[in-house]
């Protein structure tokens, strides 16, 4: 069991967590995923995130029942599968799996993640975007490492292939997010205001720990950057925080 014991009010008391799986360290990227059909954008994130950090773990936890949502996975996929073999320009996340021995799946229920955790009684709250930051602050917090968001393309009419803003911001992290991690101190976390991009060596980092309890007050209306928003002004005034991500005046 680890105590987060980085914070910069003394005061302040975070909740326990402990990193018992040795099979992911902070070389690991956290990827989550939610039952509904995977997009094209989101295929394509996954391969540059692969690409981008080829000696690295990814860790990929798709959301859902053990049982009929994972069935439903399944059944998406070979058909994803069946319907590209004739026209094959995109992969699917099978071939994608079956393509990088790194990508780790893992399948779990939302029940199954919060269990034990600090969001045990208060994820149920939570809308669905909040729910699966929520795991990517979970996943952090625990074992250290990075977490790239993959926000699901928008439909529209009038451009189906063109790239959305948060694809482009994702895209320079992922791009220039290597070199920028293995120059991170231990200390040091880096996050965004939206949360699209987390980074830490060390788990049990109270920026973190702070994310959580902010999370446990969260309602259905609350968004990851209004769960952010407090955390990043507090640590960057201390230090914690990358540089990069800070408000240029930070006023508590």
């Amino acid at each position: 069991m680890l105590t987060s014991c980085m914070t910069y009010e003394h005061h302040l008391r975070f909740p326990r967590c402990s990193s018992e799986y040795q099979l992911i360290d902070n070389r690991t990227i956290h990827l989550v995923h939610n039952s509904h059909k995977w997009q094209l954008n989101q295929l394509r994130s996954v391969e540059n995130i692969v690409r981008a950090f080829p000696d690295y773990q990814i860790h990929l936890l798709l959301v859902g029942s053990k049982t009929h949502q994972y069935i439903k996975l399944r059944r998406a996929i070979s058909n994803e599968t069946q319907t590209n073999q004739t026209n094959k320009t995109e992969p699917t996340i099978d071939d994608l799996a079956r393509k990088y021995p790194n990508i780790l799946v893992t399948q779990l229920s939302y029940g199954d993640i919060f269990s034990n955790s600090p969001l045990y009684y208060s994820w149920i709250r939570l809308n669905p975007q909040t729910k699966l930051f929520a795991i990517r602050v979970l996943q952090i917090w625990q074992f250290g490492g990075l977490s790239f968001d993959l926000p699901e393309k928008v439909a529209s009419k009038r451009c189906k292939n063109c790239t959305s803003l948060q694809e482009m911001k994702i895209g320079l992290l992922v791009r220039y997010g290597k070199k920028r991690y293995e120059k991170l101190g231990p200390d040091v976390v880096s996050v965004d205001s939206n949360g699209l991009h987390m980074e830490a060596k060390s788990p049990c980092h109270a920026f973190f720990g702070k994310v959580l309890a902010n999370l446990r007050n969260a309602g259905q209306k609350t968004t990851p950057r209004v769960v952010l928003n407090g955390p990043i002004y507090a640590f960057c005034k201390a230090g914690v925080v990358d540089e990069e991500f800070c408000p240029k005046n930070v006023l508590i």
